[in-house]
């Protein structure tokens, strides 16, 4: 069984969760920032073998965009995928940023696209013209769109490169993750996304939403992962890792609904998850800088190992 996971690392933080061991943090006023942290945290989700980082957008964080940059010059391996809103700049300027992104970071890029604000009515449409676009121009030939909200004539990322030999065709472009569970988002992803993420824990609810969808993307005749953000609260003991997540919550985490166990009861509940269809996991996780290595050297393995190896 071949599962992607991706950390969950939010652009801000409270102070409380920000808590280093004496040797890796600097006491000295203003010397140690949020994007110290970050930086240590992304470290620690790429040593510990996770596949990539999702940085949600928060119109109080840092901009996932630059933040995700930052964090791809402190990393080798992770995948960066920030959160977005398809307004945030046309659709030209995006690809434009996701192909030199792509370039000096080895294809490390996905999108999510945030769509869950139910006040913009035209929020899929303009997505989808920003995909359109960005596809489009994504190339050597090139490429003319009209729309309402994007428009582009004659565009094409490898003319703006040619001096450098650089091929936009060798160059990867972005996997598009979308979220959400209602029929809007639902019909939306099913013709543009790469990776629908779903939030419900039940496993009979996912079930009906994943039914949902297959067929919305079978009309499509589009193929589409499906993925689960899910809190995890993982100790080598199920006693212990209930008392981690009563801790948590009186010290105001919503983690009341999170996935509370064993290492192995952990493992295996994600294993079902992975069965009924589930291929890609968002893991959040609190300290995130503790629980990035904890959870990529006791859970993880266990993620990863073969069903015929497990009831061996």
């Amino acid at each position: 069984m071949s599962v992607e996971t991706l950390w969950a690392l939010p652009a801000r933080e409270t102070r409380r969760q920000v808590r280093f061991h004496q040797s890796v943090r600097d006491e000295r006023p203003g010397r140690f920032t949020y994007a110290d942290y970050a930086v240590q945290v992304a470290r620690a989700a790429d040593l510990a073998g996770f596949d990539g980082l999702l940085l949600p957008n928060d119109p109080d964080g840092d901009e996932p965009w630059v933040l995700g940059s930052a964090l791809a010059r402190e990393t080798r391996h992770v995948k960066i995928v920030p959160e977005f809103e398809p307004r945030f700049a046309s659709a030209v300027y995006a690809a434009k940023l996701a192909f030199t992104f792509q370039r000096f970071f080895n294809d490390r890029l996905g999108w999510m696209l945030q769509l869950d604000d139910a006040a913009d009515e035209d929020r899929f449409l303009r997505a989808q013209e920003l995909l359109v676009v960005a596809e489009g121009v994504w190339g050597e030939a090139p490429f003319d769109f009209t729309g309402r909200f994007f428009s582009v004539a004659g565009g094409a990322l490898f003319a703006l490169h040619r001096t450098q030999n650089v091929r936009a065709g060798i160059r990867r472009f972005p996997a598009v993750y979308a979220s959400g569970d209602d029929e809007g988002l639902l019909a939306f992803s099913a013709r543009h996304a790469d990776v629908h993420v779903f939030a419900a824990l039940e496993p009979q609810t996912l079930t009906v939403l994943l039914g949902r969808h297959r067929r919305l993307a079978d009309d499509a005749g589009r193929a589409v992962r499906y993925g689960l953000r899910v809190p995890i609260v993982a100790r080598e003991y199920a006693t212990e890792a209930r008392t981690e997540r009563d801790r948590l919550i009186a010290a105001g985490y919503p983690f009341a609904g999170a996935l509370t166990g064993s290492y192995a009861d952990i493992a295996e509940r994600l294993h079902a998850y992975a069965e009924i269809g589930i291929t890609s996991f968002v893991i959040d996780a609190v300290p995130r800088l503790e629980e990035a290595y904890r959870l990529g050297e006791y859970l993880l393995p266990l993620l990863h190992a073969p069903l015929l190896e497990r009831a061996g």
